[in-house]
C-alpha cells in the first residue's frame, strides 16, 4: 500500500523566517557546528511575497529607457523592426542584396553579351520583387527600374 503524506492541518499564516536551531535563519547564517544528524549543509529560502517577476531577456533595457536613447540620440532607425522580423524577411533583405550584386553582372552582360543581360535581368527582376517584402521598399523598387531597364535594353539589342 502506498501512503501520501498529506499536509499539517493548520498554517502558519505568514510565516516570517525560517528557523534553524534556535536562530533566525534570514539574519544570521546557520551555526557550523554540525551534529552527526546535520551532515548536510542547510539550505535557506527567502519567502517574497507581493513581488513583481519580471518576464522577458534580464539582458534588455526596460521599454521606456530603450525609446528615451533612441530619441535622444537622433539616429534614424531600420525601417525593418529586427525584433518582429521572420526568416521571410531575413530572406527577402537577402534577396535585395543579391539583386543588387546581379546589377553589377547585368551591366557587363547588356554591353558585351545582350542575350546573357536578359537572362541575368531576369534573375534581378525576380529577386527586386521579392525583395519588396523585406522593408526596405524604395531601394528594391529602385533596383527594380534599373533592372527591367536593362531587360528592355538587352532584348532590343537581341
Amino acid at each position: 500500500m502506498i501512503r501520501i503524506p498529506q499536509p499539517p492541518d493548520e498554517l502558519p499564516a505568514k510565516p516570517s523566517a525560517v528557523r534553524v536551531s534556535g536562530t533566525n535563519a534570514l539574519d544570521e547564517p546557520p551555526s557550523t557546528q554540525s551534529n552527526d544528524q546535520d551532515a548536510a549543509p542547510l539550505l535557506v529560502a527567502k519567502v517574497m511575497t507581493n513581488a513583481t517577476i519580471r518576464q522577458g531577456s534580464p539582458f534588455a533595457d526596460d521599454a521606456a529607457t530603450v525609446t528615451a536613447k533612441s530619441s535622444i540620440s537622433g539616429k534614424k532607425t531600420l525601417p525593418l523592426d529586427l525584433a518582429e522580423a521572420g526568416p521571410l524577411r531575413y530572406t527577402a533583405v537577402g534577396a535585395l542584396f543579391a539583386c543588387g550584386l546581379v546589377l553589377g553582372f547585368a551591366i557587363p552582360a547588356a554591353i558585351w553579351f545582350p542575350i546573357g543581360g536578359v537572362i541575368i535581368t531576369v534573375v534581378g527582376i525576380a529577386l527586386a520583387i521579392f525583395g519588396i517584402q523585406s522593408g526596405y521598399t524604395k531601394v528594391s523598387l529602385g533596383l527594380l527600374l534599373i533592372q527591367l531597364i536593362l531587360f528592355l535594353y538587352c532584348f532590343g539589342e537581341t
